[in-house]
């Protein structure tokens, strides 16, 4: 089994054995053995189903490890909230958006980021969460280092390990509300400019005749 997952660590590997053996069953699982069969106790459709079950299990798992390799390195913040707003898990993006170590946000609550979140206003934010299954709305977080900046989150719930979590995917509007705040000074200049234009047009005309 051992050289087996050496040459290839994705195969998936039955032990069919007529050794009734736990302590050898325990060593092949240990190794990595998906599934430890018994020979006169399995049938051909016993087998097979088996054989597919193991390896759509080891289809899945790979396809988990891309998801969660895709959450840990994406630019986009990404909170794992248990109801209660305690964070179970962050990526990278969202320690760094606040300042801390991926380590150091295991354990903080929203409420300890988040200054529009309070704990006394999480009851009602989960139950509507589960209500409605998912939220948007806009918000705050604020850095280990006091700062504050505008976030738009979007909520959303989902079941991992039979356990109903938030999965909160948190976008920082800073350079969205700075770019606003630049069109808005160009559109004021803009309408002074029309506004002094037609200022000195009015003025012109009798000064013409």
């Amino acid at each position: 089994v051992e050289r087996m997952l050496e040459a290839d660590h994705e195969l998936p590997v039955v032990l069919l054995t007529g050794h009734a053996d736990a302590e050898i069953a325990t060593q092949a699982l240990r190794a990595g053995a998906a599934d430890y069969l018994l020979k006169g106790k399995v049938d051909g459709e016993l087998l097979r189903r088996s054989l597919l079950y193991v390896i759509e299990r080891r289809r899945s798992n790979r396809e988990l490890e891309l998801i969660r390799k895709a959450i840990e390195t994406a630019s986009l913040a990404i909170f794992w909230l248990a109801p209660d707003g305690k964070v179970l898990s962050a990526n990278a993006a969202a320690a760094k958006s606040l300042g801390y170590s991926v380590t150091e946000m295991e354990g903080l609550n929203v409420a300890d980021f988040d200054p529009d979140y309070p704990r006394s206003v999480r009851d009602s934010h989960w139950r509507l969460l589960q209500e409605r299954r998912h939220l948007s709305f806009e918000s705050r977080h604020r850095r280990s280092d006091g700062s504050v900046f505008p976030v738009e989150v979007s909520a959303q719930l989902v079941e991992r390990e039979g356990r109903e979590l938030e999965l909160a995917l948190v976008q920082d509007l800073s350079a969205r509300r700075a770019m606003q705040a630049s069109l808005a000074q160009s559109d004021r200049m803009a309408s002074v400019g029309l506004l002094a234009a037609g200022v000195a047009h009015e003025i012109n005309n009798p000064l013409t005749y």
